[in-house]
């Protein structure tokens, strides 16, 4: 081990109360949030002119220098802040302030379903990992520090850097085996060390307020550190793996794995780190952090294998991405190819090159369904399907223009609302810029829209095309009142409507040809779109449980047979119970979508029963129905593996199936710690999962 790092206790033996270690930190005295308060709310009134950025700076300063901070001593790493979320109060404050000059206080709670706009400076981040490990703390300060003179950017840089710096020693002064102090002063040389300073700067990051979605790519940035202290023998494989549970298990306890999960990105070449990481993962059976693994032709089948095997494990909080694809889609859409191929994903599925790109990828969500409802609310009893389809198509349009007008409203916003000298000052995009990344600082400035609900838009005109040219209602109007009445008194006709019709997943051409056009036509309206930031807007083909919830409450029924105010359909995914031809066909539906249109990422959920994939044979048959569908252009995918029957047994008995995870969107959740609705959500999906 590197000189002066303590060793604490075996994972194993300690892990149920580094799983609490948030709840029951132990904060040695500093300065309580009152003083803290009063003495920023001091050096506001004797500098009333200092811009947002100087004073956000000024802040995260004080906390540095006085809040408390947590003793730990049986941790590998400190960095636990007592911050009172003071600094997110104020960016609260600042965002509220703006919006109702910009927009008024009654339009801020508008929302009537068909799309959300807001200023998504907070929750889709990639911090500049490179910089950060190259430089360290003072390297960045110093280089900001040189041009403090010329700009309130650079001085700010300076203010928060020096402030980081402050913390460090103060940690160093408690905790003197962590090597703080000499973080304080230079870059790390050591894997413990690396792996520390990333920690501390992602705590500082996200009390201002901002969630880190990507710490990167992982072996690519940490690989060299581990492989030279291995060679100087001061680490091992087997310590390293302690370290990195150590160093996982935090992230989990930050929110108890109640929240959105933190991403991890390796591949899609392999290196030592890349192994030992899967490897110490799939012991753990954690759902937070989630990995995104990165697959080409470069990956070696044995990191494949092993992805699987910890997929299969149940510890599935893995989404498997078409690097190929991703990489082309990113040059196609203005990216260099250098740094295409250091993209990550951001968050869920979305696609930012690491540490320079700035993507507000959850800006903006439309629903691609809900110009169905409006439609047939004004729909006439004249009109033929060909009609109907034509009114959906120009809604959706109204739908979008309205939407990314919003978007570029709330961008306007920014520099005001949520200046981030903390995260901009190690980009070196922002250092040569002289601009924070809320001034549009970063090399890329990309907004996204994300789209959902796709298989209810098709079904629901599918299911229209139908009715009619079965003759099965007598006209448009016809539907429309039994949408509104919520199928009462109709059931025969909604159950020939979900079991008889043609549906969206079941590699049926015309159902699928639907679905590639609402695409292309939401695409070609949203992709390359200038927004405010010097970049352009970007579609993505996918919706959070979350958001599919908030749209499908405002939604009536549907013409496919879905009631009114039920959840969306996910991501790409068909309709529950609506997979009448299995996995494989789900899959081939899904290969027609035009992928390298959605650079805002998009993703399919595959539901498998464990039979489909058990022994060594399922271990080959999930790794060929990867590549496979990788081959046909599929841009990423999830699982969920697991049978009905479990799901209803743990309904009953949660105890007994405390640890069994459930990939919700973009994340995993404990099936436990889901609300009931949400669990059916998940049972019902689980009633198809067969291969064929």
């Amino acid at each position: 081990m590197p000189a002066k790092c303590s060793t604490p206790a075996p994972f194993d033996t300690v892990r149920r109360n580094l799983e609490k270690q948030y709840a029951d930190a132990d904060y040695t005295p500093g300065w309580s949030e009152e003083e803290l308060q009063a003495a920023f709310q001091d050096f506001c009134r004797k500098n009333p002119n200092e811009p947002h950025i100087i004073q956000k700076a000024q802040l995260l300063y004080l906390i540095c220098q006085y809040a408390p901070i947590a003793r730990e001593e049986n941790d590998y790493f400190a960095g636990k802040v007592k911050h009172y979320n003071l600094l997110l109060n104020l960016r609260s404050k600042w965002r509220l302030a703006e919006a109702i000059k910009e927009f008024g206080k009654e339009r801020l709670e508008y929302f009537i379903g068909d799309y959300t706009a807001q200023l998504d400076c907070n929750s889709h981040i990639c911090p500049d990992w490179v910089t950060l490990l190259e430089l360290g703390l003072k390297g960045i300060h110093d280089r900001s520090a040189a041009l403090a003179d010329t700009s309130d950017f650079h001085r700010a840089v300076k203010i928060a850097f020096a402030g980081v710096m402050i913390l460090c020693r103060r940690f160093d002064a408690i905790h003197p085996a962590h090597n703080l102090a000499q973080l304080a002063e230079r870059p790390p040389q050591t894997f413990i060390e690396a792996l520390q300073l990333s920690f501390i700067y992602h705590e500082l990051i996200e009390l201002d307020g901002i969630q880190v979605r990507s710490m990167g790519l992982f072996d690519r940035l940490y690989n060299r550190f581990y492989l030279q202290d291995i060679a100087n023998k001061t680490l091992t494989r087997e310590q390293a793996a302690e370290i990195l549970k150590y160093y996982w298990i935090k992230f989990f306890a930050k929110t108890e794995g109640k929240k959105f999960g933190k991403p991890f990105t390796f591949g899609p070449e392999a290196n030592e780190l890349t192994y030992l990481a899967f490897e110490a993962y799939g012991e753990m059976k954690i759902h937070d952090p989630k990995f995104h693994l990165k697959l080409s032709e470069k990956t070696p089948e044995k990191l494949l294998e092993l992805a699987c095997k910890v997929i299969r494990s149940g510890s599935n909080a893995v989404v498997l991405i078409n690097s190929d694809l991703q990489e082309k889609m990113l040059i196609e859409n203005g990216k260099t190819p250098e740094d295409a191929a250091d993209y990550i994903l951001i968050g869920c599925y979305e696609p930012a090159v690491q540490g320079k790109e700035l993507n507000c990828s959850g800006a903006g969500h439309l629903s691609l369904v809900k110009p169905v409802e409006q439609v047939l609310q004004k729909a006439s009893a004249d009109w033929s399907y060909e009609d109907f389809e034509a009114a959906y198509f120009d809604q959706l349009e109204k739908n979008l223009a309205l939407c990314i007008d919003d978007l570029k409203r709330w961008e306007r916003l920014w520099p005001e609302a949520h200046p981030a000298p903390l995260l901009s000052g190690a980009m070196t995009c922002c250092y040569e810029n002289n601009r924070d990344v809320s001034a549009a600082g970063a090399k890329y400035n990309t907004t996204g829209v994300c789209c959902g609900g796709l298989a209810d838009a098709v079904d629901s005109l599918v299911a229209v095309r139908e009715l009619l040219a079965r003759k099965l209602v007598n006209n448009i109007t016809d539907i429309a009142l039994i949408m509104e009445q919520n199928w009462q008194g109709n059931e025969l006709l909604r159950k020939t409507v979900m079991h008889k019709f043609p549906a969206w997943g079941n590699n049926n051409d015309e159902v699928d040809e639907l679905a590639v056009r609402i695409a292309n036509f939401a695409a070609d309206r949203i992709n390359t779109v200038p927004n405010t930031r010097n970049g352009v807007f970007q579609m993505a083909l996918y919706v959070i449980l979350n958001t599919a919830q908030n749209f499908g409450s405002q939604l009536g029924a549907l013409p496919n047979g879905r009631l009114a105010g039920t959840v969306l359909t996910l991501n790409t995914n068909c309709e529950n119970a609506h997979d009448f031809n299995g996995a494989t066909a789900i899959l081939n539906s899904n290969a027609k979508l035009p992928m390298h249109r959605f650079p805002n990422g998009t993703t399919l959920d595959l539901t498998l029963h464990p039979s489909a994939v058990a022994h060594n044979k399922g271990i080959r048959t999930l790794m060929t129905l990867i590549r496979k569908y990788f081959e046909q252009g599929g841009a990423a995918l999830q699982f969920n593996i697991f049978g009905k029957e479990t799901l209803l047994e743990a309904r009953k008995d949660p105890e007994k199936y405390a640890n069994l995870q459930v990939r919700v969107c973009g994340w995993n959740l404990r099936f436990v710690d889901l609300a009931p609705e949400e669990q059916q959500i998940f049972i019902d999906r689980a009633n198809g999962g067969d291969l064929c």
